[in-house]
């Protein structure tokens, strides 16, 4: 047991001793300077500084202009045609034609697509049908606006009343009406327009009124289907004449 206590206290002394001696050495280093003498201080050559300042390379503050996206095509096309080309021949070094062949095979697989388009629009648009003369565009017309624009009214209503088709009759006195306000500049005659439209038109009140009259009889004998009588026709076309006879006092313009 005695000798337990011997060990320990040895041990003990021991590290103590080896830590004051670690101490002792640090305490003695010392900072070392250089003390050399013979320095030459390095020369910059002015001229190589300028001809760097001067090349592009180290320009560091240049913006760099983003890609368009033609160029950006341009060059995902020639990545997948390398790509393709690599996969096809690997590590096949071709010989000068072939890799000629190579380089130009794009160009001519576009000079053929372009060379197919043409072809293939020549073949559906033939060259006469390109260099021919066209022709004025051809306007079709209803009844009505045929009636209007180009039938002689007149004869219509003589006829229609032999006939004895009076609601046919009133129909040619309603379009007569509108060419007369049309050749007059009331209004602008135009098959889709509607009759509110051309009350719209027509600036003159006491012209308004008297076509409103002759319009709402018109659609009750046209559009309601009533038959006519002859005493009936009589009547309704006197207030045709009368607001014919109104529109040829006036002037044309």
């Amino acid at each position: 047991m005695r000798f337990s206590w011997l060990l320990f206290g040895f041990i003990i002394f021991c590290s103590y001793a080896v830590t004051a001696q670690d101490s002792t050495s640090l305490n003695k280093k010392q900072l070392q300077y250089d003390k050399t003498t013979s320095l030459i201080p390095i020369e910059f050559n002015e001229d190589k500084i300028c001809n760097l300042q001067k090349d592009p390379a180290f320009d560091y503050l240049r913006t760099v202009k983003n890609d368009s996206w033609w160029t950006r095509a341009k060059r995902w096309l020639n990545t997948r045609y390398h790509q393709f080309t690599d996969w096809l021949f690997g590590d096949y070094k071709a010989y000068d034609f072939v890799a000629v062949l190579l380089k130009i095979l794009p160009y001519l697989l576009l000079g053929a697509f372009i060379g197919l388009i043409i072809w293939l629009f020549i073949r559906l648009v033939p060259a006469k049908f390109l260099w021919k003369a066209q022709d004025a565009p051809q306007v079709f017309l209803n009844n009505e606006e045929n009636i209007v624009r180009s039938e002689n009214i007149g004869e219509l209503i003589e006829g229609a009343i032999n006939n004895e088709d009076y609601r046919l009759a009133v129909r040619y006195y309603y379009l007569q009406l509108l060419r007369q306000l049309n050749q007059k500049k009331l209004i602008t005659y135009e098959f889709q327009k509607t009759n509110s439209e051309y009350l719209t038109e027509i600036k003159a009140d006491k012209l308004r009124i008297e076509m409103k009259k002759v319009m709402r009889i018109y659609d009750f004998i046209w559009y309601g289907s009533f038959s006519l009588t002859e005493a009936d026709f009589h009547f309704t076309q006197n207030n045709f004449l009368n607001l014919q006879a109104s529109l040829k006092i006036i002037p044309d313009e």
